[in-house]
């Protein structure tokens, strides 16, 4: 088993409209995320934030909140997007991501967030103009746990940086920033399981492209069965928790529309010693992105270039030996 704990995620008041993610520039690098415009990775947690932890859940809204500003970085709302996996707890920081060792040694708690963030940020002086979001707890109490903007927060703050909701503008990132150890690792087995996957069903890599944005998937991978010659392309994402819940970008779902030979494959508890995965074909994939689309709390608006694609009803995961 992995040292790593996950948490059970408690239902949180309706009046949470989304998490607040800060950053302090004094203590880590805000401005490296900020010039590739997305943020895809986990972010750890200060030792104050059990609590809202224990409340957080994947598909939650957060918005990015840098709370002083520094020569390189205003300080106010930067982006917005969405929790994508279970909170992580008992995982140690990775002292590269911080400018002083003391704090990456205590924040062991971990969140993944895929954020993308505005051209121009709501800056704190515009916030504390506004009326609505002048009294939320993020402008007049800044503090490292997370906090949460109301409905009514959030909607002041959408209003101000000109955008329709959280979902308003993803997947436009063309080079997310994922500098995490954590991060890594969850590639790195992810990867792993995927290549075990398919080597069971006679598949072997001939492309790996995951670092070449714009493909639309990651491995490329062929097999010969009976003479018969089948290529696939699949897209490979690592979740710590077992919901097989992702996000796929607009390149993604029009690859899956047009290659029939497009595969999603999730692997899930990929921290664990037998991690599991759920592979679907584009068409599948592409309707759970439908179906998920309709039920979430603040859709995506037409032409939005994330959808979220949840596990058919009648799938489930299979664990790897």
């Amino acid at each position: 088993m992995s040292n790593a704990s996950t948490e059970q995620a408690e239902p949180h008041a309706p009046e949470v409209g989304a998490w607040v993610i800060t950053c302090d520039p004094e203590h880590s690098k805000p401005e490296v995320a900020l010039a590739r415009r997305g943020l895809d990775d986990f972010w750890s947690l200060p030792i104050g934030s059990l609590a809202p932890a224990a409340a957080m859940r994947e598909g939650d809204a957060v918005v990015f909140y840098v709370d002083r500003g520094s020569s390189k970085v205003d300080a106010g709302f930067w982006g917005a997007g969405r929790i994508t996996d279970t909170v992580v707890r008992d995982v140690a920081s990775d002292p590269g991501a911080w400018l002083d060792r003391p704090r990456a040694d205590e924040r062991t708690t971990w969140v993944r967030i895929a954020v993308t963030f505005w051209d121009m940020p709501v800056t704190l002086d515009q916030a504390r103009d506004d009326a609505v979001l002048a009294a939320s707890t993020a402008v007049t109490e800044p503090q490292p746990a997370p906090v949460a903007l109301t409905q009514a927060e959030l909607d002041a703050l959408l209003a101000l940086a000109g955008r329709d909701d959280v979902d308003d503008g993803a997947g436009g990132v063309t080079s997310p920033y994922t500098a995490s150890a954590l991060g890594a690792r969850v590639e790195k087995r992810a990867f792993k399981a995927a290549l075990k996957h398919y080597k069971k069903l006679g598949f072997k890599p001939v492309d790996d492209v995951r670092d070449e944005p714009g493909h639309g998937y990651d491995l490329e991978l062929k097999r010969k069965v009976e003479g018969v010659k089948e290529t696939i392309r699949v897209e490979v994402r690592g979740k710590v928790g077992t919901d097989t819940s992702v996000s796929l970008t607009r390149r993604e779902l029009k690859t899956a529309k047009k290659d029939k030979g497009w595969r999603l494959l999730v692997v899930t508890n990929v921290l664990e010693k037998k991690p599991a995965v759920t592979e679907r074909d584009g068409k599948a994939a592409r309707t759970a992105a439908a179906d998920q689309a309709s039920i979430m709390t603040s859709s995506c608006p037409p032409g939005a270039e994330v959808a979220c694609a949840r596990r058919p009803g009648p799938g489930r995961p299979t664990a790897e030996d």
